[in-house]
């Protein structure tokens, strides 16, 4: 795939598009999407099944008034909150992790228009001790623009105390509204493997991470060479764009992993 563009600048040059073919190529290990490895923790984390397997408190709010399983059997289930504080939690049988190995969660949102911009909706894992306190949140949520996009929570490990966990769905300590699908839990990272080749001298590439922020950036190349390699570990929940210009201001990209259309 091939970025077409009038013009790009890469660090403090600006360079013109010109015709020509940059190959390039992106591996991981393991492949991306890494595994989902929800299934191990819970059998009902895309809700095809409603809410089976999940609970709340039914002294505070109720299924289909607070919150409710919605969709259909072509564009699949989600659940969908209303109100403050809302949420659904399972327990989760902490001996499927493994201590000692850093793990990332991920869920799809839909906020609502009356989520706010700094409210907080999606995915929690929480770990406790023995005694129930002080326990340890790692989250996958977020707020933003009404349509389904991916969040992606920071790495974790089990800490050395935990000795229960908790899943829960919903939003923050806040009002609002939105809906969550597709729970996943995965290894937190894998080994990309990048390689670029250009008719021309190729002057710079970069990687950028779903989110825009650059996660590489070569600079300026001052050797002449029409090939580049890179390695480097990334997030395995992440998607990652490599962009390169040559001398005479050819443009290439490619993603990946490639993306399916999504419902919005």
């Amino acid at each position: 795939m091939f970025l077409r563009i009038t013009a790009v600048c890469f660090a403090v040059v600006c360079l013109r598009l010109a015709s020509g073919e940059i190959q390039i190529r992106v591996t991981s290990d393991p492949k991306l999407p890494a595994p989902n490895l929800i299934s191990a923790f819970c059998t009902n984390a895309d809700f095809e099944s409603g809410l089976a397997g999940w609970k709340w408190n039914e002294d505070q709010y109720r299924e289909g008034v607070d919150f409710a399983v919605i969709g259909d059997p072509v564009q699949g289930k989600a659940v969908c909150f209303h109100g403050y504080n809302r949420n659904i939690w399972c327990a989760v049988p902490i001996g499927k992790f493994q201590k000692g190995t850093p793990y990332i969660a991920s869920c799809r949102i839909k906020p609502g228009k009356n989520l706010p911009r700094t409210g907080s909706l999606g995915f929690t894992i929480t770990f406790w001790p023995a005694d129930w306190k002080n326990g340890h949140g790692f989250h996958a949520r977020g707020a933003g623009a009404e349509h389904w996009k991916t969040v992606n929570g920071k790495p974790f490990s089990v800490p050395e105390d935990a000795v229960h966990c908790q899943f829960s769905v919903g939003m923050g300590y806040h009002p609002g509204s939105g809906c969550v699908d597709d729970l996943a839990i995965r290894e937190a990272y894998a080994k990309l493997r990048v390689t670029v080749t250009a008719p021309q001298v190729i002057r710079q590439v970069k990687i950028v991470n779903g989110g825009d922020e650059t996660i590489f950036d070569s600079g300026i190349m001052r050797r002449d060479s029409r090939h580049f390699s890179k390695v480097l570990q990334v997030e395995s929940a992440g998607v990652y764009t490599v962009l390169a210009v040559t001398d005479d201001g050819d443009v290439g990209s490619f993603t990946y992993p490639e993306q399916k259309e999504r419902r919005n």
